[in-house]
């Protein structure tokens, strides 16, 4: 129940982004989202670096223009953090979903944002079939890394 509120408040946190930029410049809008993403990543590098465990909720948004990758820490003083890690853009993948697709987005994710995959102790996808594959979804994959 509360991964599909995350879930749910960023799908409302986005359309509110992308209805905010429509107005102001609606020809950069997902430049803007992805930017906006960019800067809460950066932020969010340096209280992560100092996390003992990390988990990642992936959600392949319902209007299939996007890949959304959430993260929630726990540091040695056993504070959580949970925020939004990275926007996707589908094109950025070739314009395809697959759990290949998913799987090379998310680890150059975790890559972009210096975090160690040994600290990795979780993984919840949205239940699409290219994320919860046994071989070839992102869930087999990541089992595999």
């Amino acid at each position: 129940p509360k991964l599909q509120n995350l879930f749910l408040d960023a799908a409302f946190l986005k359309q509110c982004m992308l209805k905010v930029c429509e107005q102001v410049c609606s020809d950069k809008k997902y430049q803007i989202v992805k930017q906006i993403a960019g800067n809460l990543a950066t932020q969010l590098a340096e209280e992560m670096d100092s996390c003992l465990a990390f988990s990642l909720a992936v959600d392949e948004s319902t209007d299939n223009m996007d890949l959304s990758i959430f993260i929630r820490g726990v540091n040695p003083t056993l504070s959580v953090t949970e925020n939004f890690l990275d926007i996707v853009d589908i094109v950025d993948m070739h314009g395809t979903t697959t759990g290949w697709d998913i799987f090379d987005a998310v680890e150059k994710s975790v890559g972009k944002n210096k975090l160690s995959w040994e600290r990795l102790v979780e993984l919840t996808a949205d239940g699409a079939p290219a994320m919860c594959g046994g071989k070839t979804g992102l869930v087999g994959l990541m089992k595999e890394k």
